[in-house]
């Protein structure tokens, strides 16, 4: 039997709700806007502002896994050593 409806999503496709402390007024002024909602006002000024979109991402996070590798290399180390 075929399955009914739109296919499910990957994991790294799927949107996540956080949660973000704003200013009231910046509230109030994304609140304002009719044509569009909290999330997409947000996310479409990061994506212009740091100049990143879906082919940049992967990028972004490999460069942040090989810096917390090395982070996390120093850090153990450096506990290492002092046992």
């Amino acid at each position: 039997m075929k399955k009914v409806g739109r296919p499910s999503k990957s994991e790294s496709e799927k949107k996540k709700g956080i949660y973000v402390k704003l200013p009231p007024w910046l509230i109030n002024w994304m609140d304002a806007q009719t044509d569009s909602n909290r999330a997409i006002l947000i996310e479409e000024a990061i994506k212009n502002h740091f100049g990143v979109d879906e082919n940049t991402r992967y990028e972004h996070q490999l460069d942040l896994c090989i810096e917390v590798a090395k982070t996390y290399d120093k850090r153990y180390k450096k506990n290492r050593t002092a046992d």
